[in-house]
């Protein structure tokens, strides 16, 4: 094993309006037919779409300064933040630490010597009720050092891990799953992934969508 884990560098925490449209979409740009990250192709579309959304949100700021314009401007910002970010984590979790494949996909490195302890399951895994149809909310606990979550469900026997589909990457520790069978109960999972990659999978929690 190697004693140094390259890791992704994120780098979007400070970058103004304009830098991260550049970024992300030079991201888009690296990663489309690369064929090292052919799992990551679907989350392009959404990621090219809020370049886009923050692009036209900074224009409009910076032609009005009206403060709904700046709310506007800086919801788009936060959310392009965010797709990167989760974009990141997967890129950590495909490229396991090399760090030519990690700037193939426009992203830096820090260098960082792996830690003792491997990711552990995330906690308190639950549903929420919801009034709306097809539709369940999950909630855990926050797993310290993690980059991502991976959701994961089925509608199997929750006994065999191989029924089990992954439905979301999230940097967030909560997730709401929609277009669900009404009355159909599902089971779901959550893994915290960090330099090391994936821990265990939590202990499940059931739901019936509403």
């Amino acid at each position: 094993m190697k004693d140094q884990y390259s890791i992704v560098r994120v780098g979007t925490k400070r970058l103004p309006a304009g830098e991260l449209v550049t970024r992300g979409r030079n991201h888009v740009r690296l990663l489309t037919g690369n064929p090292d990250y052919a799992g990551l192709q679907h989350m392009l579309p959404e990621l090219e779409e809020a370049c886009d959304e923050l692009d036209v949100a900074e224009r409009v700021y910076q032609f009005n300064k009206g403060r709904q314009d700046l709310f506007l401007r800086n919801n788009a910002q936060g959310q392009l933040k965010w797709k990167i970010r989760e974009l990141a984590g997967m890129v950590q979790s495909l490229s396991h630490g090399d760090a030519s494949l990690i700037r193939s996909a426009g992203f830096d490195v820090r260098k960082k010597r792996q830690p003792s302890q491997p990711m552990p399951a995330p906690q308190n895994l639950r549903t929420l009720h919801t009034r709306y149809p097809g539709c369940i909310e999950l909630r855990w606990n926050g797993v310290k050092n993690r980059r991502i979550y991976k959701v994961f469900m089925t509608e199997g026997d929750p006994a065999q891990l191989e029924n089990y589909e992954m439905i979301k990457v999230t940097a967030r520790n909560y997730f709401t799953i929609e277009h669900l069978a009404s009355g159909t109960t599902y089971t779901f999972r959550v893994v915290a992934q960090g330099v090391l990659g994936d821990g265990p999978m939590s202990d499940i929690t059931c739901a019936k969508a509403a």
